[in-house]
């Protein structure tokens, strides 16, 4: 069996290995050959037949056929190990500058050139369980209060999305055949809660309680027909109620007004239409019907002809 000898005994021994200069720069330190021993120890260092040693027990560092290791004796249990193949690993890494990584899993996100997938983020460990923040996964995004729990939800299948509150500003919304925007789930349904708004390709529709979308109280359709089953009023709050303009529907009669009933106007209450001021006329009028009468107030421009010769 071969003898084991420390770098003392091969000095001290009758062919004493010295470091031999064999080319430039390089250096061979003692020739293990040259002498019967297997493993060759100085202090906590040692060379065993390919293998270099530095340390005792698992606090050591190793370099053999598997690659470099420390931490323990064993290449495969070692906390840092490289093998031949440049492949690392490393129980933790503090790491300052630049990292750059074209390929692997990093906290279950895939790495590629362009790109990192899968996974979740979070902007925090315990977000949506106590603990205010977003969550990005595959379900979508959502986001968490620590007081009011989940506030708003934005679902990848396809559903409606969710918000506790707040104001969209500046944003223009596509409105496909098969899209529809409403108040609540019951416009237009017939029942106690159909009262609100909805939009779909045909039309808008504003509905009330017990209304279907077929008789909703306002309907302005692609087709370019505007119902309205009360009244449009501006100024006016009602018939010849104040100053400014009322169409629609007024004590069970639709009516119209226009003007200001103290001064000037034009009104027709389902019986009479009725002009107070100058009416200029730039053609001539014709009157198929009618019956005379004496005016409460005398043409701006007598001598007119009316049919017949009646003046």
């Amino acid at each position: 069996m071969d003898e084991e000898l420390t770098l003392e005994q091969l000095r001290a021994g009758d062919t004493p290995q010295r470091p031999v200069i064999e080319h430039q720069n390089e250096v061979r330190w003692w020739e293990v050959d040259a002498v019967k021993a297997s493993k060759v120890y100085y202090g906590d260092f040692a060379i065993n037949k390919g293998e270099i040693t530095i340390g005792y027990g698992n606090n050591v560092f190793k370099a053999d056929s598997n690659g470099i290791c420390l931490g323990n004796v064993i290449f495969a249990h070692a906390k840092f190990r490289v093998d031949m193949s440049g492949n690392a690993y490393l129980e933790n890494a503090h790491i300052t500058g630049s990292v750059t990584a074209t390929s692997g899993v990093i906290g279950g996100f895939t790495i590629t050139p362009t790109m990192m997938y899968g996974g979740i983020i979070k902007t925090g460990q315990a977000v949506g369980e106590g603990e205010s923040g977003v969550i990005l996964d595959t379900n979508g995004l959502r986001g968490y209060s620590n007081t009011l729990g989940q506030v708003f939800n934005l679902p990848t299948d396809g559903s409606a999305p969710t918000f506790s509150s707040g104001v969209i500003e500046n944003t223009t919304f596509e409105i496909n055949t098969n899209a529809v925007m409403r108040t609540s789930e019951n416009v237009g349904d017939g029942t106690a809660d159909s009262a609100g708004i909805l939009i779909n390709e045909t039309g808008l529709y504003a509905t009330g309680a017990y209304q279907t979308l077929a008789n909703a109280n306002v309907k302005l359709l692609a087709t370019g027909l505007a119902t309205f089953s009360g009244s449009v009023k501006g100024g006016m709050t009602d018939f010849m109620v104040g100053k400014g303009y009322f169409l629609g529907e007024s004590g069970g009669f639709y009516k119209l007004a226009v003007g200001d009933p103290g001064q000037n106007y034009m009104s027709w209450d389902n019986e009479q239409l009725r002009i107070k001021g100058i009416i200029e006329l730039d053609g001539p009028l014709n009157l198929e019907g009618y019956a005379t009468a004496d005016l409460p107030i005398p043409p701006s421009s007598p001598g007119f002809l009316l049919p017949d010769a009646y003046e």
